[in-house]
C-alpha cells in the first residue's frame, strides 16, 4: 500500500510538472526567452508566476541554458517574487541588486509600488525621490508616473500630485482604469477643465470593474450612476480584504423579492461606514424577510445590538463562517443601491441611534468628575488609522492642532485613540476606558459639541444627532460632497473644508479663534 501511495504522488508531481510545461504561459515566456527578448520575457512573466506549480528554478534553469548573466538572473528573481506576491523579499532583493548593478527604472518602480502597498507612504515617497535628474528622464513611462501620482496623493503632495497625474494622462490617454484613477485625482484638485477631459475619454465606454470611477460619480452627485457602479468592488481582489471571503460561493442579494428568505447583511470596510449604513436597517427589516442577520466588527457589536435587539447580530471574522443558515447575503455599502436611498431621501438624518443605558450612565459619571459643568465639553478627534491611504490628507498634525486648543477655557476630551501621553491641560484622555464604539457614542452623548476630522467618530456624532463640526481637506471623501457646509447624511453635522489644499492653520485659526468662542461665548 505504502508503495502505491507514494507511486501516486510520484505521478501526481509528475502530471502537475507537464501542465505547468505545457501551459501557454510558459510556451510564451519560453519563445521569449530563447529569443533573447528581454522586453517579451517581462510581459510573460506575470501571467506565468501566478500559475499553481510555477517556480523560479525551472526558470532559472532556462536562463543558465541561454547563457543569460548574473545581472539579469538576478532581475529575473527579484520580478518573479514580485509577482508571487512575494513583495518584502522582491523588495530586499530589489535593494542588494540596485546597489551592486546600479539604477534599474522596472526595479525602481517595483520598490515604489511594494512600499505603498505595504502602506508605507512617507517611505514610498522618499523613495520616489531618490533617482538623479537623468535617471528620471529615463523614467518616461506611464507605470512610473501613475505610481508617483498615487504616491504624492498619499502623502497630501498635492502641489506636485497635478503634474504627475499629467504626465500619466499625457502616456497613458485611454486606458480606462488609469482615466478612472486620474479623475478622482482631478476633482479632489479642482481641476475642472481636466475633470471634464478624462469624463469625455470615459463617455460610452462600458466601465469594467468601475468602483474607483463610483466614487468620483458620488462626490459629484451622480447617485443613481454611483451606487450602481459600486457593485463593482464585489470583482475587485482588494475589497475582499473587507470581507468573509466564504461569501464568494453563496448568492449575493441584488433586490430580488425577500419574503419567507433569510438575508446576511455583512458589514465592510471601516467602523464608519458600518455606522453610517446602519441607518437602512429599519428599512430593509420592512421588506418582508423571514429573518435579516447582520455580522460587524466587534467593536460595534454592543452599540448596534442596543438599537437593532430584533435582529440576531454577529461579530465578522475573515476566517470562520457567520452563524446561522442564510439564504443570500449582501455587503453594507449596498444598501442605498438596492433600498433606492440616496440624496435628499436617506434615512435617518437627524439621528438613528441611542446609547446603551449602561454605558451611558458610567460615561456621565466620568465626564462629571473629569470636568467642570461650567465649561463647555467639547469632543476632539485629529487623527484616523495612520495605514489609510487618504490618511496624511485627512488627519491634522497632533502639534498643530494643540497649539490651538491649549489656551481655551474649554474641556476638550479625545474621542480617539493613539493619544500622546504629554497633552495640554484642558484635554482630557480617557482612551484606554473606550472599549468599544458603545464607549465612544456615550462619551460623545456628553458632550456640548464634536470637532473631528473624517474618522468613525462624525458617524457615531452623526448617528446620535450631536452638533458636530468637520474638518475636511479642500475636497475629499465622496460622501461630503464638493463644497459648502451641509451634507446628504447628517444634519447635525457642518462641513468646515479648507480654503486650499493642505492649509490647515486657515481652518484651526477659523475654528478656534472664531467659531468656538462665538458658539460658546468665550
Amino acid at each position: 500500500m505504502r508503495q502505491l501511495i507514494n507511486w501516486l504522488r510520484t505521478k501526481r508531481t509528475s502530471l502537475a510538472q507537464t501542465n505547468v510545461d505545457e501551459t501557454p504561459e510558459w510556451l510564451a515566456l519560453k519563445e521569449a526567452m530563447l529569443a533573447h527578448d528581454m522586453v517579451a520575457v517581462y510581459l510573460c512573466l506575470p501571467p506565468w508566476c501566478l500559475l499553481p506549480g510555477s517556480e523560479f528554478a525551472k526558470l532559472k534553469d532556462l536562463a543558465n541554458r541561454e547563457k543569460l548573466e548574473g545581472p539579469a538572473i538576478s532581475k529575473l528573481e527579484i520580478l518573479f517574487e514580485y509577482y508571487a506576491k512575494n513583495l518584502d523579499m522582491a523588495f530586499a532583493r530589489a535593494q542588494a541588486h540596485l546597489a551592486q548593478y546600479g539604477f534599474d527604472a522596472d526595479l525602481h518602480v517595483l520598490s515604489m509600488v511594494s512600499l505603498y502597498q505595504h502602506n508605507q507612504f512617507e517611505d514610498a515617497h522618499a523613495y520616489h525621490l531618490r533617482p538623479s535628474q537623468a535617471e528620471v528622464l529615463s523614467l518616461n513611462r506611464a507605470d512610473y508616473w501613475q505610481t508617483v501620482a498615487v504616491i504624492r496623493w498619499a502623502n497630501n503632495d498635492m502641489v506636485n500630485l497635478e503634474r504627475a497625474a499629467d504626465r500619466t494622462l499625457d502616456l497613458t490617454p485611454n486606458d480606462e482604469i488609469v482615466l478612472q484613477l486620474l479623475l478622482g485625482m482631478y476633482i479632489e484638485l479642482g481641476a475642472q477643465k481636466k475633470v471634464e477631459l478624462v469624463r469625455d475619454r470615459l463617455a460610452g465606454r462600458r466601465i469594467v470593474q468601475g468602483f474607483a470611477h463610483s466614487l468620483s460619480m458620488l462626490a459629484m452627485g451622480e447617485d443613481e450612476l454611483g451606487w450602481g457602479q459600486m457593485e463593482d468592488r464585489y470583482v475587485c481582489g482588494d475589497a475582499w480584504r473587507f470581507f468573509n471571503p466564504e461569501l464568494k460561493t453563496h448568492t449575493r442579494w441584488k433586490g430580488e423579492p425577500l419574503v419567507g428568505k433569510c438575508l446576511l447583511l455583512s458589514a465592510e470596510q471601516g467602523l464608519g461606514d458600518t455606522i453610517q449604513m446602519a441607518r437602512y436597517i429599519s428599512m430593509l427589516n420592512a421588506l418582508g424577510a423571514q429573518k435579516v442577520l447582520l455580522e460587524v466588527q466587534p467593536e460595534a457589536l454592543t452599540l448596534l445590538q442596543h438599537n437593532f435587539p430584533e435582529m440576531p447580530i454577529v461579530e465578522r471574522s475573515s476566517t470562520k463562517f457567520p452563524v446561522g443558515i442564510f439564504d443570500c447575503w449582501i455587503g453594507m455599502m449596498s444598501l442605498p443601491l438596492r433600498l433606492k436611498a440616496w440624496g435628499r431621501d436617506i434615512p435617518g438624518r437627524s439621528g438613528y441611534l441611542r446609547v446603551p443605558p449602561e454605558n451611558g450612565q458610567y460615561w456621565k459619571e466620568r465626564v462629571d468628575q473629569l470636568s467642570s459643568t461650567r465649561r463647555p465639553r467639547i469632543g476632539l478627534a485629529w487623527s484616523g488609522q495612520p495605514y489609510h491611504r487618504a490618511d496624511r490628507r485627512r488627519s491634522i498634525p497632533f502639534e498643530q492642532m494643540m497649539r490651538q486648543v491649549r489656551s481655551l477655557p474649554v474641556s476638550f476630551f479625545a474621542l480617539q485613540t493613539h493619544v500622546p501621553q504629554v497633552l495640554p491641560a484642558n484635554v482630557i484622555n480617557v482612551s484606554e476606558e473606550m472599549i468599544t464604539l458603545a464607549d465612544t457614542a456615550a462619551l460623545i452623548e456628553q458632550m456640548d459639541l464634536v470637532i473631528t476630522v473624517d474618522t468613525s467618530v462624525v458617524h457615531i456624532a452623526g448617528a446620535l444627532g450631536k452638533a458636530t463640526w468637520l474638518l475636511l481637506p479642500k475636497r475629499y471623501e465622496w460622501r461630503w460632497g464638493l463644497e459648502g457646509e451641509e451634507n446628504d447624511w447628517y444634519d447635525s453635522v457642518k462641513v468646515i473644508r479648507q480654503a486650499e489644499h493642505a492649509n490647515w492653520a486657515a481652518v484651526l485659526q477659523n475654528v478656534f479663534e472664531h467659531r468656538l468662542p462665538a458658539q460658546f461665548n468665550l
